[in-house]
């Protein structure tokens, strides 16, 4: 807060980013531990202050916010979590002369809506520029000085091959926002693990340094670029039958003897989105062993012509070479 003030009293601009939106992104039972969730969806719902509901953002559907725990009935239900709406009202509290224009997905809705908001902030009529990834690329702002990510390790722990290097390129791009006219950038990051590579490598622009430590995780673990993958994901809206046709599959993938590695199958991170449960396998052939590529695409078209091998409720989708496996 403080630099941000320095900042703006000297006539210069700031660009915050929050990877989160809406206002509380989480509804946590202190008693079971349980938190609150989408009915449709395995994640749990965001509360937006201004609608005064609970969202979810993969399904879109919509809640009032719980008096009490829906799975012990215990009154003893908060909530936890910054997204930038909440950003935006604490920031207004504490510096209300401060002009600031929120930039998420919840105000960039109607047409034009972001090109307005960037050409005020370009014209210099805010002071500040809070918003999601979408502040992170492509902005070149003379005026701006200060950069500010707020938990910065968002995005770190998902269970994906490409999550580090994603939340890499995003502290990477908006770091560069800072200094780009005349006048010197600073770039503060506020981080839970603000000794993780990642963090420091991002915020000191060491690009290369990190390029070449995230090569030799991906080629220990044998994933992209040094093999090639398939992804397998098996839906359905019967639990059980998603659960057999996904344990069928794997069971025919293993008989075939295959020189590839089959990792599943097993749950999906986000297990369930839209009342279908989604199950998945992944299978991973060294790139430069050609005969490991061909067997893997062979049995691939052999599962696809087999109609024994799921019903006709499950859904089986193959991703080849997929850029996340969430």
């Amino acid at each position: 807060l403080e630099a941000m003030r320095k900042r703006v009293q000297a006539g210069e601009q700031v660009i915050l980013l929050q990877n989160r939106r809406g206002f509380h992104t989480v509804y946590h039972c202190r008693d079971c531990g349980k938190s609150y969730q989408c009915d449709d969806c395995s994640v749990s719902m965001t509360f937006h202050k201004k609608a005064g509901e609970l969202r979810c953002h993969y399904c879109g559907k919509s809640a009032a916010p719980p008096r009490q725990c829906p799975y012990c009935e215990s009154y003893n239900i908060h909530a936890h979590g910054v997204g930038t709406q909440q950003v935006e009202e604490r920031l207004t509290l504490e510096m209300p002369n401060v002009r600031l224009i929120r930039m998420d997905y919840d105000t960039t809705k109607t047409k034009n809506a972001h090109v307005r908001i960037l050409q005020a902030f370009e014209n210099c009529e805010y002071d500040v520029l809070l918003g999601t990834q979408m502040i992170a690329k492509g902005l070149d702002f003379s005026n701006v000085t200060l950069v500010g990510v707020i938990n910065a390790d968002v995005g770190l722990s998902l269970p994906d091959f490409r999550a580090g290097e994603r939340l890499f390129q995003l502290l990477y791009q908006v770091a560069g926002r800072a200094g780009r006219g005349e006048k010197a950038g600073q770039v503060i990051i506020q981080s839970y693990t603000a000794d993780h590579p990642l963090i420091l490598m991002a915020a000191q622009q060491r690009l290369r340094e990190y390029y070449n430590l995230e090569l030799a995780a991906r080629s220990n673990l044998q994933y992209a670029p040094f093999s090639r993958m398939a992804m397998l994901r098996i839906s359905s809206k019967d639990e059980a039958q998603a659960q057999e046709a996904a344990e069928e599959i794997g069971r025919r993938l293993r008989s075939a003897v295959t020189p590839f590695i089959i990792l599943g199958p097993a749950q999906a991170a986000v297990y369930k989105i839209q009342n279908h449960y989604r199950w998945q396998i992944l299978l991973k052939a060294p790139r430069n062993n050609i005969a490991a590529v061909e067997k893997m695409r062979s049995v691939l078209k052999m599962l696809i012509t087999d109609k024994k091998a799921i019903s006709a409720s499950v859904q089986l989708t193959i991703t080849i070479d997929p850029y996340s496996t969430l």
